[in-house]
């Protein structure tokens, strides 16, 4: 491997190279789903950035309802890149099989975790190994007599899915269960590559047909291996299926009538568009066990529900980021978006997740919202005698609430500055006068108030100053 070799970034389920990485914090669960929000709150997510290994670049592709995250980032000087568990208390280096490459893609309820690692410090990523990391260990979970292998999902039974390959071979589908590996089924005795596996044992993925002459989405069961078709009325093109849930809905992505790829959800041998009519070629990531997808459209991220359609993430953050391009990789059942983004146009992918908000105080705009003199913050719904705390910032994000949980709440703002605090009287009203600078005006600023003790939030106000 040439020493001028860098991290890279490498997209989540989509070939056999299904890197990337970082994560977040935390577990406590909150039973509120964001679909619920999408209407009635402007910004139903905040943006966090999560702590990093030393180097520039990582991203989040997958997470557990018990605070756990995993991925990869990148060591200081950006030459390594290691498989990462993010949890509370931080950032942890899953280390290697002896090489300077590894990452991890996927964890189970249990927090044993999936992926692959380089043995020798000389090999580049394609030449990985499987392997398992559980109970703080790290296990090779060896390969089909082929060179080469990537671990890319593990259910809640400990069932484990990947690939087996060589140098200029095909991948071989295999399935570790109870310390064996076995052989899938092949759809056509070329490539086959499995990307999820639910409890019930089933899985999706992708696989080359000698039918169509292409990769196609797919699933296994008992029965054997099922192309799952596309959203063409011949049934010709190629696609792949990304994830599948506990109830059996397959995500991914499919040849359209007017477009090479299409988001698509299936479920009991019928395809359906994300996005009927839409206008853009589509790819459908990651689906929970609500049924909210996320997936990836170019450089854009999008969110799905089936009472909402298709929204783009960066419309669903917060306004006013330096982060650009965000790249959402998983959608766990606390809706909590695994992701990286870009600062600026950089070009290096950093970890974030996007975590849901949920606003109980209702807090009002500045008054009279000029800039030079003196301004009334008021809140209402808070505890009485709660303390409120009112911060703003000028840029949209996220920062984590000192002790509290990121599944109960985050502000929304980037490095917030304090405006100050303030008793909520009898009636739940909370109300501070704060000086705004002359050097305001005409800025828009984002204000938002916490309820200190009790993780309480409000809605963030966007107000452009006078």
């Amino acid at each position: 491997m040439s020493s001028s070799q860098r991290c890279p970034r490498v997209p989540r389920r989509v070939a056999v190279m299904v890197i990337p990485a970082c994560a977040l914090i935390h577990a406590v669960c909150f039973p509120v789903t964001v679909w619920a929000q999408v209407e009635s709150i402007r910004y139903p997510f905040s943006l966090v950035r999560l702590p990093a290994l030393g180097g520039d670049s990582g991203s989040v592709v997958a997470s557990n309802l018990r605070g756990r995250f995993v991925g990869a980032a990148c060591l200081g000087g950006n030459q390594e890149q290691h498989a990462t568990l993010w949890d509370k208390h931080g950032a942890h280096d899953l280390g290697t099989l002896g090489g300077r490459w590894s990452g991890a893609a996927a964890i189970n309820s249990h927090d044993w975790m999936v992926g692959w690692s380089c043995r020798e410090p000389g090999e580049d990523i394609s030449q990985r190994y499987p392997v398992l990391w559980r109970d703080g260990r790290m296990i090779a979970l060896g390969t089909l007599d082929d060179d080469y292998g990537d671990a890319t999902a593990i259910n809640d039974s400990g069932q484990i899915v990947g690939v087996s390959y060589s140098a200029g071979s095909p991948y071989h589908a295999i399935l570790w269960d109870r310390g064996r590996a076995l052989r899938l089924p092949s759809l056509s005795g070329q490539s086959d590559q499995p990307l999820a596996i639910n409890t019930a044992g089933l899985i999706v993925g992708q696989a080359i047909s000698s039918t169509y002459g292409a990769w196609r989405p797919v699933l296994w069961d008992e029965s054997g291996v099922h192309d799952l078709g596309t959203l063409q009325s011949n049934n010709t093109g190629r696609g792949w299926a990304s994830d599948i849930n506990e109830a059996g809905y397959v995500v991914g992505n499919a040849t359209g009538e007017r477009y090479s790829s299409r988001a698509f959800i299936w479920y009991e041998g019928k395809m359906r568009d994300l996005d009927p009519g839409g206008d853009r070629d589509m790819v459908a990531l990651s689906i929970n066990n609500r049924n909210e997808v996320i997936g990836q459209s170019g450089p854009e991220s999008f969110y799905w529900s089936e009472q909402h359609g298709v929204r783009w993430l960066s419309d669903l953050a917060p306004p006013q980021s330096v982060w650009i391009q965000i790249w959402a990789r998983d959608i766990n059942d606390a809706s909590e978006i695994s992701a990286s983004a870009r600062l600026g146009n950089n070009g290096i992918g950093t970890a974030f997740c996007l975590f849901p908000v949920h606003p109980t105080i209702e807090l009002r705009r500045a008054l009279p919202g000029v800039a030079g003199r003196s301004n009334a913050f008021v809140t209402s719904g808070a505890t009485p005698g709660a303390t409120v705390v009112f911060y703003y910032g000028l840029h949209g994000g996220g920062t984590f609430i000192a002790g509290c949980s990121p599944r109960l709440n985050t502000l929304q703002i980037d490095d917030p500055q304090l405006l100050g605090t303030a008793i909520a009287n009898e009636d739940g009203r909370a109300v501070i006068t704060h000086y705004v600078p002359p050097s305001l005006h005409g800025q828009t600023v984002l204000i938002q108030a916490v309820v200190r003790g009790e993780c309480a939030i409000s809605e963030l106000v966007v107000q452009r100053l006078d």
